[in-house]
This record gives C-alpha cells, sequence and structure tokens, in this order.
C-alpha cells in the first residue's frame, strides 16, 4: 500500500500519519502528527514495527528531516520506534517526561513491562531500540521557539502535552 493512501493533511502545515499496525483490528489506532512549519516536530512515532512505513510517508510528504520529535509518552504504541526514527535523523532532538529519559536511553525494563502487560501486542509492535542518550532532552529542559511542555498526567505519570503555536498535541 502507498503511504499517501494513510496520509491526512488538516491544514498546511499539519499531516496525520495513520501508521499499519500488524494485528488484525488495528487499523487507524495508531499515529504520528507532522508539522511542517517552523521548527519541523513529529508528534508521537508509534512502534518498532512500523519505522520503515512512518519514513516512507515522511519522504513521500517531502518537508525535510524533522528538528524535533516529541514524545506525549513513553508507550510502546506511542514511542517504542523512537530509537530507530531518530537513528534516521540524528540531528533530530527527542523531548519526553524527565521519567521517562532513562527509559528512551536504555528500553530494557521498558520491554520488558511491555512484553508482561501486552504479551503478543507488544511483540508485534516490536522490539524498542535504544536511543542515542546526546539525542534526548527532559521536556523541562526544552528551550525551543514555538514549544510549551505541560505535564498532564493521568493516561501515564509521565504524559506530556506539547502547545505548538496554535497546537496542542495531547497524546
Amino acid at each position: 500500500m502507498m503511504a499517501g493512501a494513510h496520509i491526512q493533511q488538516f491544514r498546511k502545515d499539519l499531516f496525520l500519519i495513520l501508521l499499519p499496525v500488524p494485528i488484525k483490528g488495528f487499523d487507524g489506532f495508531i499515529g504520528t502528527w507532522v508539522y511542517t512549519g517552523s521548527p519541523i516536530v513529529l508528534v508521537d512515532v508509534g512502534p518498532s514495527a512500523t519505522v520503515p512505513y512512518l519514513l516512507s510517508a515522511l519522504a513521500e510528504l517531502e518537508v525535510g528531516p524533522p528538528e524535533l520529535i516529541l514524545l506525549t509518552h513513553i508507550h510502546i504504541d506511542h514511542a517504542g520506534g523512537v530509537g530507530a526514527v531518530a537513528a534516521a535523523f540524528p540531528r533530530a532532538t527527542v523531548v519526553c517526561h524527565p521519567r521517562g529519559v532513562e527509559h528512551v536511553i536504555d528500553p530494557e525494563r521498558l520491554w520488558k513491562g511491555s512484553l508482561e502487560t501486552l504479551g503478543d501486542i507488544a511483540r508485534a509492535y516490536g522490539p524498542i531500540a535504544p536511543l542515542s542518550a546526546g539525542q534526548v532532552v527532559a521536556s523541562d529542559m526544552l528551550d525551543a521557539q514555538n514549544v510549551a511542555c505541560i505535564e498532564t498526567p493521568g493516561h501515564a505519570v509521565h504524559h506530556i502535552s506539547f502547545f505548538l503555536g496554535d497546537l496542542l498535541f495531547a497524546g
């Protein structure tokens, strides 16, 4: 399937890429937001199983490399592919809750917890690749124009919402 079949444009600078999860009934369940203004931003990259699709869709959009990758939280369906996506864009800065930083750098405990909680779903999402420590910044340390981080615990204690100009990404 061509990537364009699952790219939705909401305005000239905002796209949603619906990621095809290899689990029956999960169509349209996970997506990555792409903001093409300044800075170029990805919000939640999905699980590692969908990374090739995400990279293909980004190439199809021809938006250039992201400057920021914002993670609303580090659960496997939102951030499991961040290590691989960040490796594809080595100049991008990944932003997550301070409690999540150690887990995206060394995802072993996160992966084990995902397997224990989700079982076959976690296996279908794929293992979590580590992120380079030099590429991640805690949300409380982010200094980026037009981006504000707001702690919004609930679904996860490490949940962050992001204001990007007039947009709010809540995860």
